[in-house]
């Protein structure tokens, strides 16, 4: 029993040695790192506007609308569906009528029309 006491401390003292040594040059790689500001994107003034006309489905519509025209190849324009989705929440929460929700969606199937093929919104003529 004794015996297992002391292996247990010189394994916890080789252990804080050894996660000692690497902390000081990884401190310093990531300060170093969170100094340096992102290289400002080109679609980042719209991903901006983005978030913050969350609550305003129209104007948020809108935008991504002008994100896919504008910025097709970026992350955020393939996401394009799924933030319209979330602009349809919204409005739900607020006016779920049938008017606005479709109002909405015509903008978003029209503006996005042009869009690559991948970025299109595509209805179903049988359903």
């Amino acid at each position: 029993m004794k015996h297992c006491g002391v292996i247990s401390i010189a394994f916890i003292r080789v252990l804080i040695m050894a996660l000692s040594i690497p902390l000081t040059p990884l401190a310093q790689t990531q300060s170093s790192t969170a100094s340096a500001p992102k290289p400002a994107r080109p679609e980042d003034e719209i991903v901006h506007q983005l978030r913050t006309a969350r609550n305003n489905p129209s104007q948020y519509v809108e935008l991504i609308v002008r994100l896919v025209k504008e910025f097709p190849e970026t992350p955020h324009a393939e996401s394009a569906g799924f933030s319209f989705s979330s602009a349809l929440k919204r409005q739900a929460r607020t006016d779920n009528g049938p008017v606005k929700m479709r109002e909405l969606a015509k903008r978003f199937i029209e503006g996005t029309a042009s869009a690559p093929a991948v970025l299109q919104v595509h209805t179903n003529g049988s359903a």
